[in-house]
């Protein structure tokens, strides 16, 4: 989840994707949730707020700030599981953090990310100058027959202050 503060005052708490269900019925989900920042708790409530192109999970995100607020959701995985069908790419998506409404909001980009495969479990820290920095990373896999193995990338990569 990630929170994004409203300029006037409050602000709104966005969720996306994640995991539904158990075992093998598990899969990833394409949903962009939000919930606002409300002074009665009775009035919180969550909103779809729009659609992801792909299911994803296990990713990262984080709010980037500039002129218009966005979301860079980052890596993950298009399924459940956390060593398959693994994404390589990070998306920026369009909110607005006074209002928590249904919409559908288009991603303004697709991010190859400047990493050497596939990875999970990244950290993402805005800087002061609006740029994000990616650090870390793994690979995970696992045989059939032994336990799982977490390969650190250690990676760093900077998302500039300029991002659309």
């Amino acid at each position: 989840a990630a929170y994004a503060e409203c300029p006037t005052g409050g602000g709104t708490v966005y969720i996306t994707g994640g995991i539904s269900g158990d075992g093998d019925d598990r899969r990833a989900l394409n949903q962009i949730l939000c919930v606002r920042e409300e002074e009665n708790a009775t009035d919180l409530r969550l909103v779809r707020a729009g659609t992801l192109p792909e299911p994803r999970a296990r990713h990262e995100m984080v709010v980037v700030r500039g002129a218009s607020p966005r979301l860079l959701i980052v890596g993950g995985g298009q399924t459940a599981s956390i060593t398959d069908n693994l994404l390589t790419d990070a998306l920026l998506v369009p909110i607005d953090p006074c209002a928590c409404v249904e919409s559908s909001p288009q991603v303004l980009r697709r991010i190859p990310l400047p990493l050497t495969g596939s990875a999970v479990l990244h950290q993402l820290a805005p800087l002061p100058d609006g740029s994000v920095l990616l650090v870390g990373g793994a690979r995970i896999s696992n045989d059939d027959q032994g336990p799982i193995r977490y390969e650190a990338l250690g990676e760093a990569a900077l998302f500039g202050p300029h991002l659309p």
